[in-house]
């Protein structure tokens, strides 16, 4: 069902496109930017995948090579949702690529996916997954000295933070009457 609305005259608009109504393929809902987003979806961002196969239809072998770029279409992969038929084939792909790098005991990158085969990273917890990167990125010959110690520092820093907050708040619990009336605290 389509519902016309009437455009809106105090929004800049490019030229050449009719600017008297706006036609909407969903009902009820009044013309704004998250709403254009979401009703304008279409999976261009799948044919990015598309382009790792070869003419068969088959993903490209060089990509076998590249620990990192595996681990990286993994975690692509598991984002995806209902009707991508393509990032399950990623899925499948990588899964089986990334279980003989786990084996292989001469691979710098096995522990890392290891770990991420049982859990991806965007289901574990963001600070606990980035000590576990900062780790395997330091096993990397060819990592940048500076970028690894601004994560280190970054991750030693928001560390410190937490605990003075906790610290903070432990010792308002601690204090006489105060504990008692913070039972939301104290549990």
């Amino acid at each position: 069902m389509s519902v016309l609305h009437p455009a809106t005259p105090n929004i800049p608009t490019p030229q050449g496109v009719d600017h008297q109504a706006v036609v909407r393929s969903t009902a009820n809902f009044h013309p704004n930017f998250w709403a254009d987003a979401f009703l304008t979806y279409t999976p261009d961002h799948l044919d990015l995948f598309n382009k790792l196969k070869d003419e068969e239809g088959n993903f490209k072998e060089s990509l076998i090579g590249d620990s990192l770029s595996m681990l990286a279409l993994s975690e692509a992969s598991h984002l995806m949702v209902d009707g991508e038929d393509i990032l399950e084939e990623v899925l499948a792909f990588t899964t089986t690529h990334l279980q003989s790098i786990a084996t292989d005991p001469n691979s710098p990158f096995a522990t890392g996916v290891i770990r991420a085969l049982k859990r991806p990273i965007r289901k574990g917890l963001t600070r606990v997954e980035a000590i576990h990167g900062i780790s395997i990125y330091q096993q990397d010959e060819s990592h940048n000295k500076s970028l690894l110690k601004l994560a280190k520092l970054d991750f030693n820093l928001l560390q410190s933070l937490h605990r003075n907050e906790l610290s903070e708040i432990s010792s308002v619990v601690e204090r006489p009457r105060l504990g008692e009336k913070a039972t939301f605290c104290t549990g």
